[in-house]
């Protein structure tokens, strides 16, 4: 019973964010909605670094650029191949995912910061390509998502032209892909990321594919990121390479170091407060950094594994403590063990 409590408590966050979003979803001026989109979708894409990072050890800085092929990928399928509204969102998760998996593949041998130079340069190759690809993506120009005109615009029942049914959508996409890597990770494969993010040498010495699982693990993250893009890309009907920079990366590491790796709210919460804090404070881009800086080394420094990840900790701390003192009385009216006869000779012998 007390098991089931706990994991209740573990999913009471969702619950309360699940609230919120459906009273927002009723009540929330535009400019709310809007900023409940951003920060849902870029909550989506922290869960994607965190499961590569959090969850499978795999420092990357190419996510805002798997975020960007995603979005530019959705906005080519729907301008120059007349895709409907959600296959060419498929279609940019999609194209991502390969990427994701061609990059793993390629850099996977290499380990910690090895690995995440490799993703930086992915990255920068992405930056250069989407700037200098002037006849395809618009170059520094950036490239106009179209909106689909009439019935085509309806996508899961919803109304997108509609910023409320977006939100929705945003919102949705935010507790699948929670539902999802919740599941992912109660599976012999979220088993395998584990066992290789805490030690790949000996994940491999008991028979665990390292490379084969660093490679679906990425795969999966980059399909993540990449819907994640596709909706960013499809909400503001506008993209370009300065929205998908390295410096939109080291946000995202920003938001899951804050928020705490290899948790599942953790990614929600540090990219609310990246997102929503300069908003309520109305402060200026420049002073926004500052600020985030100064969050990120006041959590790196008291809190090392992050909001969420210090809070489950005094969690279980204190339930551990609560399971001692319950137990203790128990014990002692026990009383002590009795001694065996052989055991009594040999101490008095002694």
């Amino acid at each position: 019973m007390r098991t089931h409590m706990a994991q209740g408590l573990r999913w009471a966050p969702w619950l309360l964010l699940g609230a919120l979003g459906a009273y927002l979803l009723v009540q929330g001026s535009d400019f709310i909605l809007h900023l409940g989109i951003v920060t849902a979708i870029y909550a989506v894409l922290a869960m994607s670094l965190n499961l590569a990072f959090g969850y499978t050890g795999l420092f990357s800085i190419a996510h805002a650029s798997l975020f960007g092929i995603g979005a530019y990928g959705a906005g080519l399928a729907m301008s120059q191949a007349g895709v409907p509204l959600a296959p060419a969102i498929l279609c940019g998760g999609l194209a991502a995912a390969m990427v994701g998996a061609a990059v793993s593949a390629i850099f996977s041998r290499l380990e910690g910061p090895y690995f995440a130079i490799g993703t930086f340069a992915l990255g920068e190759l992405v930056r250069i390509v989407l700037n200098e690809w002037r006849g395809l993506t618009g170059g520094p120009a950036g490239l106009m998502v179209p909106r689909p005109a009439g019935a085509q615009w309806m996508t899961f029942g919803l109304d997108l032209a509609n910023r409320r049914s977006f939100f929705a959508l945003a919102l949705l996409l935010m507790g699948l892909t929670a539902a999802a890597l919740a599941l992912l990770l109660r599976s012999r494969l979220g088993a395998r990321m584990m066992h290789v993010r805490d030690d790949p040498y000996l994940a491999a010495s008991l028979g665990v594919g390292v490379l084969r699982t660093k490679i679906v693990a990425f795969f999966i993250s980059g399909l993540i990121a990449g819907l994640a893009g596709a909706v960013f890309g499809v909400y503001l009907q506008f993209i370009a390479p300065s929205s998908f920079s390295g410096m939109e990366s080291v946000r995202l590491v920003m938001m899951l170091v804050i928020g705490g790796a290899g948790t599942l709210f953790g990614p929600v919460v540090g990219a609310a407060i990246i997102v929503l804090l300069p908003q309520a404070l109305r402060i200026n881009p420049t002073d926004s950094l500052i600020l985030t800086g100064v969050i990120l080394v006041v959590v790196v420094l008291f809190l090392p594994k992050g909001i969420v990840g210090a809070l489950s900790q005094r969690a279980d701390a204190g339930s551990a403590r609560r399971r001692a003192e319950r137990s203790a009385p128990c014990e002692r009216a026990a009383g002590p063990s009795p001694i065996a006869p052989s055991s009594a000779k040999r101490v008095g012998a002694d």
